[in-house]
């Protein structure tokens, strides 16, 4: 999966809901090095709520028709994961992908979150470069 597809995880754990199963939408982000096992893939979360003080990015629908509605994606908050060979056992649907410059505004939000490990976004850095999106500073 490239980084920028947008997915909709259909039952997703949702532990903020005491772990109620409900539909997420999901930016990928990247994956580990190609050389862990498994390879696990870094998914950022977003949402429908408007929390205005908060560090975020707008993902309106005029610009990503696939969304059913105007989303946001908060910087704060922790990555999801998702290990290759459960991406397909499990119930996910491709919906769209986010341009270029979406993910560099992406990256600049995270790189400076205390939510994100060093090396997570060291993965995220280098996928994002592998896809061609070059010039981010290094975490």
């Amino acid at each position: 999966m490239q980084p920028g597809t947008v997915i909709k995880w259909c039952n997703l754990s949702a532990p903020h809901y005491g772990g109620k199963l409900k539909p997420r939408w999901l930016v990928c982000l990247g994956c580990t090095d190609f050389v862990s096992n498994p390879l696990l893939y870094y998914f950022h979360s977003t949402t429908t709520t408007d929390r205005t003080k908060e560090p975020r990015l707008e993902l309106l629908r005029t610009n990503y028709p696939f969304f059913d509605e105007d989303c946001f994606l908060y910087f704060n908050e922790k990555p999801y994961f998702c290990a290759k060979p459960d991406l397909d056992s499990i119930d996910i649907v491709k919906k769209g992908k986010v341009d270029p410059g979406c993910l560099k505004k992406i990256y600049e939000g995270i790189r400076s979150s205390r939510l994100y490990s060093r090396m997570q976004l060291l993965d995220i850095h280098s996928s994002l470069n592998t896809a061609g999106i070059i010039g981010l500073k290094k975490p």
